[in-house]
């Protein structure tokens, strides 16, 4: 408490009298000889008890003109006693912490500055915990040279951070924003805490700077967040963080561990979109995910082989086949970016998505999945892969036919039924119906010799034509190629 009596002294307030007002404050009238001072006492957990110290103005019985809830008090009035107090106790030695703790803020107008703490610089901690700023809290530009402190604060109607600078620890706990929050191009340069923090409008950290570790777990995200070319130095979390609406990590720069361990991002159905575009990561396994659902994250252009990737939940996709059953349907797993190419118009958007990049994606993902043996996922994005090659006219006719083959026969080597089905029953009888035809012996016999015909290699007997001959050879050679398919995807499966 000394510091808040010396702060008393340099407002002609005697301490003992504070005190004793502190007690019996109730008793206080405008009649007494001694003038009243301001009712309000903060008690938080962080810190000791403090009383205000400032004496009561008109328009109100009980509180001074910071402290009183009226969002149509005298605003300058209310800049004035600001300003008067921030330069006193900064002018003061024995205080070390500028609190303004409970300050209400009057309801100025969204476009102007009365209110504004814009380019002012603090060289103490300042701390805001539990302020109200009615109107637009303007801090653009602002310096803070230790630690600040907003929270429990609430911005009702927007507030702006543009281009400040916090030197020391910057806290935001629990701080509630109404409406938009402007960071654009802020500088943390200790740690920045936005643990349980609410966005309730727009979100925008587009070029911030964060050279300490940066925490937003539990954070509820409203609306959009932009986070576009922020730098993430020593990383952070996002864990347990809310995603609403979309949201924007393009271009952003991580070099420590960046964690979004439980965070929600928005569900397939939703039509909102989170970004992750051209990434550039400083450390391997810089950016992790766990237990996320990845149905609306676009990942162009980032690097996934150096993304850590657990229990993360990836949209599916059914496709329609007419062989080797018709009218049969099978599921894979995909990512984002393919829905997009088939659900959406995307010229002119930034980054353009293209097979490419899709397929690149999918290279990266199988590469990052079969090193951490999620062999199973990695099987459906090698599927992924090849498809956005298939699609792709940039490759040759005659190899994206070969790939559709493959696709039919083997699912690009990841099937080991389906290549069966085609050697038991498609193949197996139309050869054997063939040798029937021929009438070199008998159906039930020509089954047979059709269905082991790349077993056991037998010789084609003497005295047949030369078509005829060609026509063992061929079942042969089909047959060795399918079993051999079989044989690559069971051997696959097995070691998953």
């Amino acid at each position: 408490m000394e510091g808040w009596e010396a702060f008393a002294n340099s407002l002609a307030v005697n301490p003992a009298v504070l005190t004793q007002q502190n007690r019996g404050r109730r008793s206080l009238t405008r009649g007494s000889t001694v003038a009243p001072h301001c009712t309000y006492f903060f008690d938080d957990v962080y810190y000791h008890p403090l009383d205000c110290g400032l004496q009561i103005w008109e328009g109100s019985n009980s509180l001074c003109i910071l402290h009183d809830p009226d969002p149509n008090k005298d605003v300058d009035l209310f800049n004035e006693t600001l300003e008067k107090k921030i330069q006193q106790i900064e002018k003061n030695p024995s205080i070390e912490e500028i609190i303004l703790a409970g300050v209400v803020f009057p309801a100025t107008n969204p476009l102007k500055d009365e209110a504004s703490l814009r380019g002012m610089s603090f060289r103490k901690a300042v701390d805001f915990s539990s302020v109200k700023f009615r109107g637009f809290a303007n801090f653009e530009g602002t310096q803070f040279g230790d630690r600040a402190v907003f929270s429990f604060t609430k911005f009702d109607r927007g507030v702006a951070f543009d281009k400040a600078e916090f030197v020391g620890r910057a806290v935001f706990d629990h701080t509630e924003f109404s409406s938009q929050a402007y960071f654009r191009g802020v500088r943390f340069a200790r740690e920045a805490h936005f643990e349980s923090v609410k966005f309730r409008g727009f979100a925008a950290f587009p070029s911030a700077e964060f050279e300490g570790n940066t925490d937003f777990s539990n954070a509820d995200f409203g609306e959009d967040a932009q986070f576009v070319r922020s730098k993430f130095q020593s990383g952070g979390t996002f864990s347990g963080a809310q995603f609403r609406a979309g949201a924007n990590f393009s271009y952003a720069v991580v070099g420590k561990t960046l964690e979004y361990r439980g965070t929600s991002f928005p569900p397939l159905h939703s039509d909102t979109e989170i970004e992750f575009h051209f990434l550039t990561f400083q450390a391997p396994q810089a950016l992790r995910f766990e237990d996320v659902d990845l149905s609306r994250v676009s990942f162009i252009g980032t690097d996934l082989t150096q993304v850590h990737l657990v229990g993360c939940r990836w949209p599916s996709k059914t496709e329609r086949r007419f062989w080797p059953v018709p009218l049969w349907s099978q599921q894979r797993l995909v990512v984002y970016d393919e829905l997009i190419l088939e659900e959406r118009d995307v010229k002119g958007k930034m980054p353009k998505v293209t097979l490419p990049l899709v397929a690149d994606l999918y290279r990266q993902l199988r590469i990052n999945l079969e090193a951490s043996r999620q062999e199973i996922e990695a099987g459906d994005f090698y599927i992924g892969q090849m498809e956005m090659r298939r699609r792709d006219t940039s490759y040759p006719l005659i190899y994206r036919l070969l790939l559709a083959c493959y696709r039919a026969v083997a699912d690009y080597g990841e099937s080991y039924w389906k290549p069966f089905a085609w050697y038991a029953l498609i193949l197996t009888p139309l050869f054997a119906l063939a040798y029937w035809a021929l009438g070199t012996v008998a159906y039930a016999n020509g089954f047979f010799s059709a269905l082991t015909a790349g077993v056991l290699f037998r010789e084609v007997p003497e005295g047949v034509v030369a078509w005829e001959k060609m026509l063992v050879y061929f079942n042969m050679i089909a047959d060795i190629f399918l079993l051999g398919l079989t044989l690559v995807a069971l051997r696959r499966r097995f070691r998953r």
